[in-house]
């Protein structure tokens, strides 16, 4: 197996696992967060950071 296989099968080994946790989180009950919300989240939590207080 070359090597670029090898990295690329890894990356999808990597990859599965996750989305695995993630299907076993959301049997269990734990309520997903959009994508949009969890950037908007992160926007806000840096800003409050970095300037103190929240700004929009």
């Amino acid at each position: 197996m070359e090597i670029i296989t090898y990295d690329q099968c890894e990356k999808q080994l990597e990859l599965r696992e996750k989305l695995i946790k993630i299907e076993e989180l959301r049997c269990a009950g734990v309520q997903d967060i959009p994508a949009r919300n969890a950037s908007a989240n992160l926007r806000t939590a840096l800003k409050e950071k970095i300037y103190g207080t929240f700004i929009k």
